[in-house]
């Protein structure tokens, strides 16, 4: 089964119902994990752990053009983008970065009305979009086949043997719990668990699948990455940083300016904001001020390497707009085209560092890239970190 990494926005109250509802046991973990070391590094040069680079270019047409990225899919025959097009939208492309439809926007079937999630069904061979309680199937390619009514609101999906894992659209009761779903092949609920700790309803969560089919759970602000496993939700790793963690202990978090200026105001401690992984990598964003701290775990060395920024600014990869999905064992970002995006003005330099990992197509889409073309999608795999 092919890793897949889901990205998430959720808000709101609203109460599960129909399931087994359960609290996660926080007591008990599996890995501590204190990381106050690697938070102290400075300097961050990731260019002596890539591995390899494949640089995919979307192409631009009148019907494929792209507005802000919300969710990126790869499969292993088709690229999925759900962007902010006509307050939300579906772009398919083949695993070439030939345009092949965009799935339209209204009200009939199969048509979209703010989509808020994407998936992809190896199994089935299906592409899954939720829109709320709605949760739509089409073929790998984007033509339409069903549409399915979910008990309650869906901001994800992840098929997970029989049925499938979710969260919900918003947050489950006035205490503001987050709520994992498991739920049957129709879509019903089976089982409901609540995570204890408050959060604010403005950042994004994380769901993953292993080859092996195990999943992970992790969540901005909480430092701990949870398993579900043997028909439960358990803690398989927290992470301590008490010398440089960002204390949000007094944050209301039905004061969403509060927690954001706490956060841009922090000089010299973090908080952790977003995870995501390969099959052999986790990848840790911790935020402190307008500074983010990258941290890469390799899973077979157990090893880190971290620091503020990357000291080579001429690596091909963009650590800093990782789009939260992986695929296999690749990272996947973006090169922006625009005036702002310093990797688009800085692509010479970026063939010149680089060239041992590039390709005569690869460094032809780098030149050619203009400022009204569609993205590039970067992916990149890392090498075992060896001992220093």
């Amino acid at each position: 089964m092919k890793r897949l990494f889901v990205y998430l926005l959720l808000s709101g109250v609203f109460s599960a119902c129909g399931s087994n509802a359960t609290y996660v046991d926080d007591s008990i973990v599996a890995e501590k994990c204190n990381i106050d070391r690697v938070l102290d590094n400075d300097d961050f040069d990731i260019t002596d752990l890539i591995d390899s680079v494949r640089i995919i270019r979307l192409e631009t047409t009148d019907g494929s053009v792209l507005s802000t990225f919300r969710k990126c899919v790869v499969s292993d025959d088709f690229i999925y983008i759900l962007d902010n097009y006509k307050g939300g939208g579906v772009a398919v492309f083949d695993v070439s970065g030939k345009f092949v439809r965009r799935i339209p926007t209204g009200n009939g079937p199969g048509e979209l009305a703010g989509p808020n999630n994407i998936a992809f069904d190896s199994s089935k061979n299906e592409l899954l979009v939720c829109q709320n309680v709605i949760v739509n199937k089409y073929t790998p390619d984007g033509i339409y086949i069903s549409s399915h009514k979910a008990s309650q609101p869906l901001s994800q999906l992840v098929p997970y043997k029989n049925g499938y894992l979710a969260v919900q659209n918003e947050y489950c009761n006035s205490e503001n719990r987050f709520a994992f779903l498991v739920l049957d092949s129709v879509f019903n609920d089976v089982d409901t668990y609540y995570f204890n700790e408050q959060i604010c309803d403005i950042f994004s969560e994380y769901i993953s699948e292993s080859s092996e089919g195990e999943i992970k759970i992790s969540r901005p602000l909480v430092d701990k990455i949870y398993k579900y496993t043997d028909g439960k939700v358990v803690v398989d790793k927290t992470l301590e940083y008490p010398d440089n963690k960002l204390d949000l202990s007094d944050m209301d978090w039905q004061n969403v300016s509060r927690y954001i200026n706490k956060i841009r105001e922090s000089k010299n401690k973090f908080c952790l904001m977003s995870y995501c992984a390969t099959d052999n990598y986790e990848y840790y964003k911790f935020y402190r001020g307008h500074m983010n701290a990258n941290v890469f775990y390799n899973k077979t060395t157990k090893k880190y390497r971290s620091g503020y920024y990357i000291d080579n600014f001429e690596s091909i990869n963009n650590v800093g707009d990782l789009l939260g999905t992986t695929y296999n064992e690749f990272f996947i970002s973006t090169i922006n085209p625009g005036a702002n995006d310093y990797y688009f003005n800085n692509r010479e330099k970026i063939i010149e560092y680089n060239q041992h990992l590039l390709n005569d197509d690869e460094i032809a889409m780098l030149r050619e890239l203009k400022e009204d073309h569609n993205p590039l999608l970067v992916l990149y795999s890392l090498k075992d970190i060896a001992d220093e």
